[in-house]
């Protein structure tokens, strides 16, 4: 009989013990923070380490391992890199930095110390729409809570809300973002006589949209609000346009804390801000 017909001689628990040392480097992580940090922070990083994105990274490092052991070195690399790619790609503290990168530009509003505006132009993104057709808050609403407040405390005289449906993506076709921001405008108090609706499917189409209403801007105060890592490039589209405005940062993103244990644990929220400012500093370099 030729080897290859014949049966495995590899022990039955061969499996389970290759299975076992390849979580060898996740539950040293997660002693590692028992010990130093007790049973709750514990918990927390092996919570984050049984998620897609970091199981995907930890079994292309022990794959890498595997095929190093064996010899086959281009495999081994390959799957190195890949898992390193995820890892960097989904780094808290890495999206941290690119994030703060873009919202230290412009300080927070303080609103006590603000003076009365004329006119807030609130620029879409912060709503979105429930299968039943009403207009919700979505992860940038805080650009509408401060709008409300503002108006609330009779610093802003009329609130403009911007932004029509992009075409071709059904869900929003249904709505205007523009008038899904207006539903919740009125919802919170806001009298329909002093909000306004601006068109524009993006960053750009809205600012030139706001050239064309010069008194707002010229003749008034005039306040612009968007997500804190979105306004230094809208705020260079207002000065590629000639506009004056006041830049009024909503929604920051990147916490006050410092580090922490957990923040060098792959998570999926961090590609997510890491995106994020891929896409700012994309349109700033195409000018859009």
């Amino acid at each position: 009989m030729q080897d290859r017909d014949r049966p495995s001689s590899r022990p039955a628990w061969s499996l389970p013990l290759r299975l076992l040392s390849w979580c060898l480097l996740p539950a040293a992580i997660v002693g590692l923070a028992y010990g130093y940090y007790g049973r709750s922070v514990a918990e927390k990083v092996a919570t984050e380490l049984v998620m897609p994105i970091a199981v995907t990274c930890w079994i292309s490092l022990a794959l890498a391992v595997k095929n190093f052991v064996r010899g086959q070195r281009t495999a081994a690399w390959g799957l190195f890199l890949f898992s390193l790619a995820i890892y960097l790609g989904s780094h808290p503290i890495l999206s941290r930095w690119l994030v703060s990168s873009l919202e230290n530009k412009y300080p927070p509003v303080t609103i006590e110390d603000l003076k009365a505006l004329d006119t807030v132009v609130v620029l879409g993104g912060g709503t979105s729409v429930t299968p039943n057709g009403r207009a919700q808050l979505a992860e940038a609403g805080d650009r509408l809570s401060l709008a409300a407040r503002l108006y609330h405390q009779k610093l802003a005289a009329r609130i403009v809300v911007t932004g029509d449906a992009l075409r071709g993506f059904p869900e929003d076709e249904r709505f205007d973002p523009s008038k899904q921001s207006r539903q919740i405008l009125l919802e919170s108090g806001v009298p329909a006589e002093v909000v306004e609706e601006l068109p524009g499917t993006n960053t750009s189409e809205e600012i030139a949209e706001l050239k064309k209403h010069e008194a707002w801007w010229r003749e008034q105060r005039c306040g612009l609000i968007t997500s804190a890592f979105h306004m230094p490039r809208t705020m260079k589209l207002v000065e590629k346009q000639g506009i004056e405005l006041i830049p009024l940062v909503a929604d920051l993103r990147q916490p006050i804390r410092d580090s922490g244990f957990i923040d060098w644990l792959p998570k999926a929220s961090a590609a997510r801000g890491i995106e994020l400012a891929f896409r700012e500093y994309l349109g700033m370099l195409v000018g859009r």
